[in-house]
């Protein structure tokens, strides 16, 4: 409660003056903001806490002190201010503890107790300006009071308005700190927020990605099922990074039947088609193959003539033609072979060396070991285009573990198509035997 005024005395010390004083007090400030006695502490309630609660109440506190107001004793002859229960210690001891303006009020010539003659929770009261009022003077020396009690009450409205000023600025600048924080964590989580629909829409844009690429080579492998089937036994190779870019267990196992498939059918096409063998020593097939036409040619190659017994060039094309190689004997054929971008190694799926390194590309006089059944094909070779082409389509058969020497080498040539990771290489073989 604001504007409180305590009055503390001793009953046998000073009771007609701190009378006086009340009733100069209540003809200028309301009776309720005065506190006299403790008769008005209510029955069970403790003395001690009440004093207490309302000391730390008041804005001023009076203490009266007069001519007995330090030596006064109890029953047992001990000084009272020496208890530490003694209602007046408490009083001004809890007003000088919380800050409170105490001024000492002497009265009957008192004089201001000495610091040494107090105890150690009254000692600062000695440091109060005092007012002194003498019985001839009263009126004069309370309207003294009642100006100091007045000022005293301003101090402490003003200091009571600005702990309320700064508790309302510390309030706000909590409740702005705490605001800004609230900002910034919703500012972060929305940032995390973001992130992760960034990095979810840039692994759903991959998936798409990766998706359509399985998609089209598996459309790509559809599509050359039936140019597998018509292609050399060396060009059947599966489009590169078919098979390993599918992510999918169930498209690669699509990718596997369809290749399985596609097999089948070159197989039983190769079986339908193939003519009877070349007999090393000069007899030829009776019923030669045609000649199969360039892919992506514009003009297809003509046939070459069954009952010609040397081979004839192949007609002219809108292509140059390279030269072709020497008319072959009945024990020459041609292969094809891809060469690695370095040059140094070849694929060795159909021969390898017999000697020395076997993965090392074969020279003119090397002998080479078939890896498993070949076909080799025979006649001159020529080029159109980005293809390479012997006058046969089909040849003599070399069986797993017969050997061939190397008659000729040509290459590299540009792959098909010309992206092709390998180049490819022309062999001309002559059997030597096992």
């Amino acid at each position: 409660m604001s504007g409180q005024i305590f009055i503390s005395y001793r009953r046998e010390d000073a009771s007609h003056p701190a009378g006086r004083l009340y009733d100069r007090l209540s003809a200028r400030f309301p009776q309720n903001q005065i506190f006299m006695d403790v008769d008005n502490i209510p029955a069970g309630i403790d003395f001690v806490e009440a004093i207490q609660k309302s000391v730390s109440a008041c804005d001023v506190l009076i203490a009266v002190i007069g001519k007995q107001w330090l030596t006064a004793s109890d029953e047992e002859g001990r000084r009272r201010l020496d208890h530490p229960e003694d209602f007046v210690r408490l009083e001004i001891g809890t007003a000088l503890k919380r800050g409170i303006r105490v001024i000492p009020v002497l009265v009957d010539r008192t004089v201001m107790p000495r610091a040494d003659n107090l105890p150690e929770d009254l000692k600062l009261l000695v440091r109060r300006n005092a007012v002194e009022i003498s019985h001839d003077r009263f009126r004069a020396d309370s309207e003294r009071l009642v100006g100091a009690v007045e000022r005293a009450l301003e101090d402490a409205r003003v200091e009571a308005e600005q702990r309320e000023r700064e508790k309302k600025e510390r309030f706000q600048a909590e409740r702005l700190e705490l605001e800004r924080r609230q900002q910034e964590e919703r500012e972060r989580l929305q940032a995390e927020q973001r992130e992760r629909e960034r990095l979810e829409a840039q692994r759903r844009e991959r998936e798409g990605k990766e998706q359509a690429e399985a998609e089209r080579h598996e459309t790509e492998a559809l599509g050359g099922m039936g140019a597998d089937s018509r292609a050399p036994l060396s060009s059947r190779t599966p489009p590169k990074g078919g098979a390993t870019n599918l992510k999918k267990p169930r498209r690669l196992l699509m990718v596997i039947a369809i290749g399985v498939v596609a097999c089948l059918l070159g197989i039983g096409l190769f079986k339908a088609t193939r003519s009877p063998s070349v007999l090393i020593g000069g007899s030829s097939s009776a019923t030669p193959a045609p000649l199969a036409a360039a892919p992506n040619s514009p003009n297809p190659m003509p046939l070459a003539s069954p009952a010609s017994p040397n081979p004839k060039p192949p007609s002219p094309v809108s292509q140059p033609l390279l030269s072709p190689t020497p008319t072959p004997t009945a024990g020459d054929w041609a292969y094809y072979g891809e060469r690695s971008p370095n040059n140094q190694t070849w694929s060795a799926k159909y021969f390898r060396k017999a000697d020395g390194d076997a993965d090392a590309v074969p020279q003119v006089g090397d002998v080479v070991a078939a890896q498993g059944q070949v076909n080799i094909r025979k006649g001159p070779a020529y080029r159109q285009g980005q293809f390479y082409y012997n006058e046969e389509t089909t040849g003599e058969i070399v069986n797993r573990g017969e050997h061939l020497k190397v008659l000729e080498v040509r290459g590299p040539f540009p792959g098909n198509p010309p992206d092709r990771e390998y180049p490819w290489l022309y062999f001309r073989f002559q059997r030597v035997g096992k």
